[in-house]
């Protein structure tokens, strides 16, 4: 394994890259966004996540001095290798099946290489890196570049549809703190978020805006094939929620009241299947992640993790369950509650986790003052109302769970949850302004009207 991350050649290369990706930003926004409120916020989109980016990079190699990171880059610095003995032994390895690797691709591949999830972070960052002479910022910046332009089209669906709520979905989909500094570089997590990002914007153009279908299904093919064998649980948290957005979105179309009535049953199903359909996948690649023992695997990661947690001196949490399915749902509230309202301060060991407490804090803050205001009816007659925000809890809840029961350390739950995160707060951020036009349309009046 290299290392270091960092070398010589970032120094050098990296300036040039950042200057040309600001060019490449600055040119977008003034030919298509330059009469438009969105025009601000691409220079600072971009900003803090080149930003959150470098010092991500120098967290990892000056602070932790190992990781995923490491490993992902280290198999992209064997393909580079590889290519620089032999290029069609390089491209074989970035394009070929491992099974049937050559010998000379044998002696250059990382183990990741050999794992379709470990797999693709290697092969991306290989790619990107032929053209960088695999300088490793320039790798991240690429990716980092592909997130921030799939972040901007979430903020973009989201300002569309909420045009008055312009800074708060700004916030929510471009500025989250931990967004911008985890999920960055080279790593499954950036790869999965951009994926996401891009699925979420097509579907909302295919499906809803019924407006470039054919480009847009091709974008959503690609990104559920990617995510299905790079973060495969986002994909069964997506598409039930999914389902439900398309089909409130639409069914005013629907002329018929018994088709709209059947509708939305056989488009929940379909989602519900779907997702059903990608976890036998997952099994199938995967005995431990078969249905049959998902609780059961689910139970061994979160005990070695907490295991190593405390062996480590790091920051960590644990939920008690049985290793059955039925010991797995039973700490759903408590797998959601973790991953959207912890840590809390005393539960912290590390300053770095000082923005996960604060964004965590001011998730339960904002939730319990609009179950105060609105109260727990009027909130669900808004979802049935509003088919976006339950879209957006339907997948931050669902990925809240899947990320929460299982990891048990503060740090990494930090940078699993992130693709929750935009979606729980665009959904807090329209509920805040229901409440104020509530509490507006209920206000007493106090104007007096002289006789």
């Amino acid at each position: 394994m290299v290392s270091d991350i960092l070398t010589i050649k970032d120094l050098f290369l990296a300036p040039i890259l950042v200057f040309i990706l600001y060019r490449i930003t600055i040119w977008r926004r003034n030919s298509k966004y330059a009469h438009t409120p969105l025009a601000k916020y691409m220079v600072p989109a971009l900003t803090v996540r080149i930003v959150g980016n470098f010092l991500a990079a120098l967290m990892y190699q000056y602070y932790y001095g190992h990781g995923d990171t490491f490993a992902y880059y280290t198999g992209a610095t064997g393909i580079w290798e590889a290519f620089l003995f032999n290029p069609s032994v390089g491209l074989e390895m970035i394009f070929g099946n491992p099974e049937n690797f050559s010998l000379d691709a044998r002696l250059f591949a990382h183990s990741h290489l050999y794992y379709s999830a470990t797999s693709w972070p290697i092969r991306i960052g290989a790619s990107i890196g032929l053209f960088f002479f695999n300088t490793y910022l320039c790798i991240a910046f690429i990716i980092t570049f592909f997130v921030f332009i799939s972040a901007f089209r979430m903020f973009r669906v989201f300002y569309e549809l909420y045009p008055h709520l312009e800074r708060y979905i700004a916030f929510s989909t471009l500025f989250i703190p931990s967004v911008f500094f985890w999920g960055t570089g080279l790593q499954k997590d950036s790869i999965a978020l951009a994926a996401l990002g891009f699925l979420t914007h097509s579907s909302y153009m295919a499906f809803i805006k019924k407006q470039k279908v054919v480009p847009s299904l091709f974008i959503i093919f690609a990104c559920l094939y990617l995510l299905a064998n790079i973060r495969p649980y986002v994909l069964i948290a997506f598409l039930p929620a999914l389902a439900f957005w398309v089909f409130f979105s639409n069914r005013d179309r629907i002329a018929s009241p018994i088709l709209r009535f059947f509708a939305g049953p056989l488009l929940l199903g379909l989602g519900a299947f779907m997702s059903y359909f990608i976890f036998q996948y997952i099994g199938s690649q995967y005995q431990a992640f078969n249905l049959d023992n998902v609780a059961y695997t689910a139970k061994i990661v979160s005990d070695y993790n907490l295991a190593q947690s405390i062996e480590q001196g790091g920051s960590y949490y644990q939920l008690d369950f049985e290793p059955t399915l039925q010991g797995l749902i039973s700490i759903f509230p408590q797998a959601v509650n973790v991953t959207l309202f912890r840590p809390y301060i005393w539960e912290i060991r590390k300053v770095i986790l000082l923005p996960s407490v604060i964004e965590s804090f001011l998730n339960l803050s904002i939730t319990l003052i609009l179950i105060v205001r609105i109260g727990p009816v009027k909130i669900f007659r808004y979802l049935v109302s509003e088919p976006t925000v339950t879209f957006c809890l339907i997948f931050a809840i669902i990925f809240a769970f899947a990320v929460g029961f299982g990891t048990a350390n503060f740090g990494a739950l930090a940078r699993y949850k992130i693709p929750a995160l935009p979606f729980y707060a665009v959904a807090l951020s329209i509920l805040w302004s229901k409440q104020r036009s509530f509490q507006e349309k209920n206000e007493p009046s106090f104007s007096y009207t002289p006789s």
